[in-house]
């Protein structure tokens, strides 16, 4: 047997195009919300490691030029020197890239989190959605397996499936009243009339 495979994917444009836009808005609004929070913590981190290094340099030149009322070529040469070996020191000094990590770490992890709390929320939200009426559909198709024709499928408002529930409930409905005049024929005739429309797999 040859494999099917699937030339179509929206078989149903509605109800596709309502889950993929039901799940796509907050999925990018929780995006934008995460790289803003990411941007904002770079921006913050850059903020922190400008101002030591700043307070680094402005102690650098204040040292170099401490007590000299009228400082030299020689001495400006000195503390410019200082200054750039300040600089140096401060992009290969461990400790202070640690504390700028540690910080980045402390203002992004809590976004992450409430990320990851924020998604898996949506997740059981729309699983919910969709399991709720396919639960009930199961509980009815069952029903009718046992021969009950008398209950209906009852979806919330907002649930999903509802055409399904609604072609369902008509099944049981076409299929019950059918059994009922079947019951109730008196004659062969009747029964063969009423069964006209019904097809029935020779091999069942």
């Amino acid at each position: 047997m040859a494999k099917y495979k699937r030339k179509q994917f929206f078989i149903n444009r509605e109800l596709q195009g309502r889950y993929m836009l039901s799940f796509a808005i907050p999925m990018l609004s929780l995006l934008a919300f995460f790289a803003m929070l990411f941007y904002f913590s770079l921006v913050r981190g850059l903020e922190g490691s400008l101002e030591l290094l700043s307070r680094d340099i402005t102690e650098q030149i204040t040292f170099s030029l401490e007590g000299k009322q009228s400082p030299s070529a020689e001495d400006y040469k000195i503390t410019l020197e200082g200054v750039q070996n300040t600089v140096t020191g401060f992009a290969e000094d461990e400790g202070k890239r640690t504390a700028i990590i540690r910080l980045l770490v402390w203002i992004i992890l809590p976004g992450f989190f409430l990320l990851m709390a924020q998604v898996l929320l949506l997740t059981v939200f729309f699983s919910h959605k969709l399991a709720g009426p396919v639960y009930r559909l199961e509980l009815a198709m069952n029903r009718v397996i046992d021969g009950d024709f008398t209950e209906r499928v009852k979806l919330r408002e907002g649930d999903q499936l509802q055409n399904l529930a609604d072609l369902l409930n008509e099944v049981i409905i076409v299929s019950g009243t059918t059994i009922k005049q079947l019951s109730e024929a008196v004659d062969s005739e009747e029964k063969t009339k009423i069964l006209e429309n019904v097809k029935i797999p020779l091999d069942s």
